[in-house]
């Protein structure tokens, strides 16, 4: 058994060896190759071969020794490395999107996600009833770090080719796409419901004759415009619908709507940044509703030089729901019967 003094020295022995080394931490990042990279922390990227990225997965967070990527002889000055895995920090990922694929005796989800392209064991008693091909969504039950041997279980069964409606659900699951709404934002949808404030003072431009102009189909109608010729070229009006007047700063649906930043158009359906009764409701520019907006009023040339602009929060109250082929059949084809008269 090591005495005190000995187990002191042989720390020692080792804190002097890790001193020597160029340790750094850093997140990896994966490619749809073999190989990745991990990021680090002090802005340099470090190279990750084949046999060392599968023991690490895209987001994990990692401590590595560098080295000059021996290939190159100016490395260390080009900022050139190579990774040799130190310790695993932290792993986020903890599901995956694929499909269940069958290799002999072995049974794998074949991981079709950015930045991770790699086939992950399902153990005999964690496949449920999945047949090959299917599309599954797995929970990762055990890290590759150790020895590079990853292993899932079956969560989900989400579908085959065959389902209607597969691609939606499919490009849902591939790009973690938020597709659902939480108690919290459910509540506070039947408060704006119920109440619909206004936070502010708003100017009242509801006897302009503004329009929206969108596809036939289109429900959501942020914006709206009206234009009016001048001596010297035109006046424009641009009003684009205001959620901020009625959703606090830092409300769940606030947040829900920072993390979605857009409405994603999927085949035959759509997932909305805000709530449906809101985007297709209460926050779209319907015909002759009253809407909150925020506006920008200018002043424009004939030749197309934006002279004056001033911008206000408004009340304003769409006149129309025009479509791209009524405009266009008005404007290219001077069909006056293609728009209402007024």
């Amino acid at each position: 058994m090591l005495n005190k003094d000995v187990l002191s020295q042989l720390s020692q022995l080792k804190a002097d060896i890790r001193s020597d080394k160029d340790v750094q931490q850093g997140t990896v990042r994966g490619t749809q190759s073999r190989f990745g990279f991990v990021s680090l922390d002090d802005g340099r990227e470090a190279f990750l071969p084949p046999d060392t990225m599968a023991r690490v997965f895209p987001g994990d967070r990692i401590e590595v020794n560098l080295t000059p990527n021996a290939s190159n002889a100016k490395a260390s000055h080009n900022g050139k490395w190579d990774a040799e895995l130190d310790s695993l920090i932290d792993s986020p990922l903890k599901t995956v999107f694929g499909r269940y694929l069958i290799r002999g005796k072995g049974h794998f989800v074949a991981v079709d996600m950015p930045q991770l392209n790699r086939w992950l064991f399902i153990p005999p008693k964690v496949r449920d009833k999945a047949e090959e091909g299917d599309y599954l969504e797995c929970r990762i039950t055990r890290h590759p770090f150790q020895d590079g041997k990853a292993q899932v279980r079956i969560t989900e069964i989400i579908g085959k080719d065959s389902d209607a409606g597969i691609e939606h659900k499919v490009t849902v699951r591939k790009y973690r796409l938020p597709n659902h709404w939480s108690a919290s934002i459910d509540k506070q949808l039947a408060d704006i419901a119920a109440n619909q404030n206004i936070v502010g003072q708003r100017e009242d431009l509801t006897d302009l004759a503004l329009v929206t102009i969108d596809a036939a189909t289109t429900q959501d109608m942020d914006d709206a415009v009206f234009a009016s010729a001048t001596d010297t070229g035109w006046d424009l009006t641009v009003a684009i619908a205001d959620p901020s007047a009625t959703i606090a700063d830092g409300s769940p649906l606030d947040m829900a709507a920072l993390e979605r930043a857009n409405t994603a158009y999927l085949p035959g359906c759509a997932i909305t940044m805000m709530p449906k009764p809101l985007s297709h409701g209460l926050f779209s520019l319907v015909a002759n509703e009253h809407r909150a907006a925020l506006v920008c009023r200018m002043t424009i040339t004939k030749d197309g030089e934006i002279t004056d602009h001033r911008l206000c929060e408004a009340t304003i109250e769409s006149k129309h729901k025009l479509s791209y082929e009524q405009v266009a059949d008005f404007l290219e084809n001077d069909n006056k019967d293609a728009v209402p008269a007024d």
